[in-house]
């Protein structure tokens, strides 16, 4: 006999029954899974899938059901494996309407497994709400994982979506893992990814996102990226390790309907980052954010900057906005420049025509390089661009400081402008001495000071530098 699927009324419904299918890969199971999901109307169902491999064509949950448990017997205990197909669906489509919307659906202890499909995510939804994944593995996919199906680009088709330790391995292909859109909270827990082509893409109107202890690794792309009027997003502890890109913001060239939005709200708690692969990302660039909140960070051995303030790809060149960074350390990055350790640390600048307004503090942030620092390094450099004035305004610089030839670089002629600040970041560099080159006829702007622990304020406007403890002796700061 083959291992039955058995189905059992979540509410005294009396609803019993059970459907035999063999679970061995040799035959589609496919209508086992219809019949069992339509029971009683679609409403008011659990869902036991034994141990087994399941081939299933796409299976669309009933569209006014509520109440909905597939649950497996456990990830690689249970397998449900995607029937060759090109066409564009789901493995399971979950799918309401707009004016009555599948509620209250839940997958668990299973793996879906999408190495036959070409075009199918394991999963597509529409027009959902509450829908929650527990203990479960995706995993071979050369498409997507997941992917969000939206009415409009300007309206909320969905809400409350929920991951609870799964995991997503072995997707290849030129798309994200997941792309989530117009979603009203998503949470993710205890997820990990590897062996992926790209992460997870909070693509438009997706508010109130957070990540509490993710695991990036051996990811190609980035880890994560945010764009398009995506608010609220939260990242607990996250991991990015020997990623080609980390976490990144607002760097959608297709933004659609919205003509551009910031991206408003964004907050990374004790992120540690280690070895990506490529040159093409940092392990975390804002992009254009209006009010973000770094806390915490250990950031070792990437071939690019630690981190980036600027606008990065983002489709208007804005750089970041109102927000802080507090208490972090980076160390080896940026190894693959030709010029080792160029922009190592933290890189804030602008395409922007005219001088930057930034509300910025940075506090407590060491920058280090233990492998022989050139005369060209930089812990936290500020780059003018094409800046007409290039002062960066409302920068707050305290504590901190490290052993990078030059702990703060003003480049391409940016200056520090009106309320900005450098207050007891000390500078020293064990290695060389420190080369304090000057520029001609860059004026060194604004109400800034730099104090030393001594309380000692220096400014040499004269020479145009600014000027830190390194090593027991005052050093310029470069402004080139």
């Amino acid at each position: 006999m083959p291992a039955p699927i058995l189905i059992r009324g979540l509410q005294a419904t009396g609803l019993y029954g059970e459907i035999a299918t063999a679970g061995d890969r040799k035959q589609k199971d496919s209508a086992a899974f219809g019949a069992a999901l339509n029971l009683g109307g679609g409403g008011n169902l659990l869902l036991r899938v034994p141990p087994g491999q399941f081939l299933l064509d796409p299976v669309v949950l009933p569209p006014g059901g509520s109440n909905l448990i597939v649950q497996g017997s456990g990830k690689n205990i249970t397998t449900v494996i995607g029937a060759p197909t090109t066409a564009f669906t789901g493995i399971f489509t979950v799918q309401g309407a707009a004016a009555a919307k599948l509620s209250h659906v839940e997958f668990a202890d299973l793996t879906i497994d999408c190495a036959n499909v070409a075009n199918a995510a394991a999963i597509m939804h529409y027009y959902v709400s509450n829908l929650k994944f527990r203990r479960v593995r995706f995993q071979n996919s050369s498409f997507k994982f997941f992917q969000s199906l939206v009415a409009a680009q300007t309206t909320i088709d969905n809400d409350h979506i929920e991951f609870l330790d799964c995991e997503f391995a072995a997707h290849t292909g030129a798309n994200e893992a997941l792309t989530i859109a117009n979603t009203d909270y998503v949470a993710f827990e205890d997820c990990q990814w590897s062996a992926c082509s790209f992460g997870v893409l909070l693509y438009q109107l997706v508010n109130h996102a957070t990540f509490r202890d993710p695991e990036f690794m051996d990811i190609s792309g980035n880890a994560l990226v945010y764009s398009l009027s995506c608010n609220d997003i939260g990242l607990t502890r996250p991991r990015v390790l020997r990623c080609g890109g980390g976490i990144q913001g607002a760097n959608q060239s297709d933004h659609g309907a919205f003509g551009y939005l910031f991206v408003d709200g964004l907050w990374v708690r004790d992120l540690f980052a280690k070895g990506s692969a490529v040159s093409a990302g940092s392990a975390l660039q804002v992009g254009a954010v209006q009010n973000f909140e770094i806390d915490g960070f250990a950031i070792e051995d990437l071939q690019n900057q630690a981190m980036d303030l600027s606008a990065g790809n983002a489709p208007v060149s804005y750089p970041s906005r109102h927000g802080s960074i507090r208490g972090g350390e980076c160390r080896n990055n940026n190894q693959s420049n030709t010029v080792p350790g160029l922009h190592a640390g933290l890189l804030i600048g602008s395409a922007m025509a005219s001088n930057l307004d930034l509300d910025i503090k940075l506090k407590d942030l060491e920058f280090y390089d233990d492998q022989g620092v050139p005369t060209q390094a930089y812990g936290i450099s500020m780059d003018g661009g094409v800046m007409a004035d290039k002062r960066f305004n409302g920068l707050l610089i305290e504590g901190g400081g490290g052993n990078m030839a030059n702990p703060i670089g003003l480049l391409s002629g940016a200056t520090l402008g009106k309320r900005s600040f450098v207050r007891d970041f000390e500078g020293y560099n064990p290695m060389g001495a420190v080369t304090a080159t000057t520029k001609a006829g860059v004026p060194v702007d604004g109400d800034f000071d730099i104090t030393p622990p001594d309380g000692t304020m220096v400014a040499d406007t004269t020479n145009n530098k600014l000027w830190v403890r390194v090593g027991g002796a005052w050093k310029g700061v470069v402004v080139a």
